[in-house]
């Protein structure tokens, strides 16, 4: 098969097992694993070399330089035209592989499969299907459908040609610490010409409290979402779909991109000065502004937000995000059973 599956990792040796296990389990196994190594210092080499008889590995090793890097030296490196992308600390379902590769028809083709996450310390998990994605003629409208749902944020749902990738100069951009994924997908959905769904869930996204990265604090984070706001919009506004489609998503996500922000600031490890200037940046965004006084908010924290920035209540604000952390920093159980109703997301069984 014509595929090669790019794993970047660091100091992963808690993870690394679980992940090539689910390898082993795969329907075929003609394809080719490129580890890249980011420069961990554990057990995480041992681990590779017990597989090294059993799955067709590529193992390189590069400096300590970040995710995006990896995967761009993956890319590079790998011998397929195909290309799958697999985080180390999840796993992969058994066709996993095989339906990937059984999708592939067209020249310039996207496809995307759903995915189950996985809460296993809470016992929790529920399925993001893209059983509600209905074919259109417009492949751009497709991945609006995509984009809706919150699932081009990632990379390893998908499957991508390397010829689109080096014939375009498509890469990770190394400089985003956030929306790496979202950013990279859109530059390549600009050279799609077909999407391909699969409705199974094929890939399995572990979350654990505390030690997703999406618990820790992301420098320069405003920053960065501008720029991938800014990837997003380009990407719709060269479509050939109307404004009217995209407009009122673009401006959703540009006011939930600043809820993010904000949200950022209250990590537990991040600066506090940090906190005033984001809380004075947001109150004096005259787009921002814009935007809520023309929009419904929906859950509970919209409300707040919406009125904090409408009222322009600084202090109000910072309280109010105060009290939301020490909650949840003190009070775990509580907070858990509260955020579904504070942010209108109830579908985790």
């Amino acid at each position: 098969m014509n595929v090669s599956i790019i794993i970047p990792f660091f100091n992963a040796e808690n993870h690394l097992e679980n992940c090539l296990v689910s390898f082993l389990k795969q329907t075929v196994q003609n394809y080719e694993i490129v580890l890249v190594d980011d420069g961990s210092i554990d057990k995480s080499k041992e681990i590779i070399a017990k597989f090294n008889q059993k799955l067709n590995i590529k193992y390189i090793y590069q400096n300590n330089s970040g995710v995006s890097a990896a995967r761009n030296l993956g890319i590079l490196k790998s011998k397929n035209r195909y290309l799958l992308f697999v985080d180390v600390d999840d796993t992969i379902y058994p066709t996993f592989v095989e339906k990937f590769m059984n999708s592939i028809k067209f020249e310039n083709q996207l496809t995307c499969c759903s995915y189950l996450i996985d809460f296993p310390l809470e016992n929790k998990s529920y399925t993001l299907s893209l059983d509600t994605i209905k074919p259109y003629n417009s492949v751009n409208y497709t991945i609006f459908q995509l984009d809706t749902l919150g699932v081009l944020n990632v990379v390893w749902n998908k499957c991508f040609d390397k010829e689109i990738i080096e014939k375009n100069n498509i890469r990770f951009d190394i400089g985003l610490k956030s929306g790496e994924d979202l950013d990279f997908v859109y530059k390549y959905c600009k050279y799609v010409k077909e999407v391909i769904i699969i409705e199974e869930a094929l890939y399995r996204y572990i979350r654990i409290d505390g030690q997703s990265t999406l618990n820790k604090y992301i420098p320069l984070l405003n920053e960065n979402l501008n720029q991938v706001q800014k990837s997003r919009e380009e990407f719709y506004r060269n479509s050939s779909l109307p404004e009217s489609t995209y407009k009122d998503f673009l401006e959703k996500s540009y006011i939930y991109n600043k809820m993010v922000v904000l949200n950022n600031c209250y990590k537990k490890d991040a600066p506090r000065k940090e906190k005033l200037e984001i809380v004075r940046q947001l109150l004096n965004d005259p787009y921002l502004k814009k935007l809520v006084n023309s929009h419904v908010a929906i859950s509970i924290a919209e409300k707040l937000f919406f009125y904090f920035i409408k009222m322009n209540k600084p202090i109000l604000l910072i309280q109010f995000y105060n009290f939301l952390f020490w909650l949840r920093r003190n009070f775990n159980k509580i907070y858990k059973k509260m955020y579904p109703y504070i942010f209108n997301r109830k579908n985790v069984k």
